[in-house]
């Protein structure tokens, strides 16, 4: 397994690239369909979806930037068979990084991480005819304390 550069080189079937493009990055989606020719698979990461130590928007006080904001709707939001044209039938599943060496404390890894992983996790694991933002936006808010709606 490696970063979807790795694709580069001539690998085997058996070899997974780990996609961490980010939406319409066309030379990033070239390499992929090169692993998807090779009967390799591929976990999604795209930078722009599910990396948690991206900023939720400008006024994030800590985190990254250089893929763009990445607010609790836009992680949950996308779709894994569709991200990366012509390679559904090889996505292995997604991944969802964090970056700690950004952060100094705990409390700031879990302030990036809660509540974008919970949907990460959701549209990795369920069939896309169950994702409704609108209906998740509930179920997460009632996860935190007062109950209220993200969005």
């Amino acid at each position: 397994m490696g970063w979807h550069q790795v694709e580069a080189a001539d690998l085997t079937g058996s070899a997974v690239a780990d996609y961490w493009g980010t939406a319409g990055s066309t030379d990033d989606e070239a390499l992929a369909k090169v692993a998807q020719g090779r009967g390799n698979r591929l976990v999604l990461a795209p930078a722009d979806k599910t990396y948690l130590d991206m900023k939720y928007d400008a006024q994030t006080p800590i985190g990254q930037d250089w893929a763009g904001y990445n607010g609790v709707q836009d992680s949950y939001d996308w779709d894994p068979a569709t991200f990366v044209p012509g390679v559904a039938g090889d996505v292995a599943g997604v991944e969802a990084p964090l970056w700690t060496d950004v952060f100094p404390t705990w409390d700031d890894v879990q302030y990036m991480a809660f509540p974008r992983l919970p949907g990460i996790a959701e549209i990795g694991w369920s069939a896309r005819s169950t994702h409704s933002w609108e209906g998740y936006r509930v179920r997460l808010g009632a996860q935190g304390s007062g109950g209220t709606s993200w969005g």
